[in-house]
């Protein structure tokens, strides 16, 4: 990471709402972004609307299908494999709400979707990057002081 890069935040979930508005206040303090979404085309194409080339080339697009249970596993080891630095912060911001289908859809393995993609498709992301993440501990510059920077991890739930 160069000096300007605070550390390293994965996002879930960032083609629009919430996901996508976190997206531009982080680049611009200096963070370095990976972008987990069902479609990195759409990803990338909805990004390059509202970011400037320059906050485009701190952004990591990994293509993640979180209601497909393997597909989790493997984006991880992608990411695992892919970045040398620990990841700092998840995000888990992609969701799935369907309220009025009369037929529940289902996940490759059978679960409810929105079941799949808002807790067991997150839950398993966590838990495969969670070592990786608490290893991100580190003393930072905040403001004149020296402070620890403790990795987070945060879940919303929006509709």
């Amino acid at each position: 990471m160069g000096k300007n890069i605070k550390g390293l935040v994965l996002i879930t979930g960032t083609t629009s709402g919430v996901g996508l508005n976190t997206l531009k206040p982080l680049l611009r303090i200096g963070w370095e972004v990976i972008a987990v979404n069902r479609s990195n085309k759409r990803a990338v194409e909805t990004a390059q609307q509202s970011l400037t080339d320059s906050e485009m080339k701190n952004i990591n697009f990994i293509e993640i299908d979180l209601s497909d249970l393997d597909d989790v596993r493997n984006g991880c080891n992608e990411i695992l494999r892919k970045f040398k630095n620990p990841i700092n912060s998840i995000i888990c911001n992609a969701a799935v709400y369907k309220p009025r289908l009369r037929k529940p859809e289902r996940s490759p393995q059978g679960f409810e979707n929105s079941m799949a993609v808002n807790h067991f498709g997150h839950f398993l992301l966590i838990s495969l990057l969670l070592e990786n993440v608490l290893s991100s501990e580190r003393e930072i510059d905040l403001n004149g002081k020296t402070t620890k920077f403790k990795p987070r991890i945060t879940v919303l739930g929006t509709v």
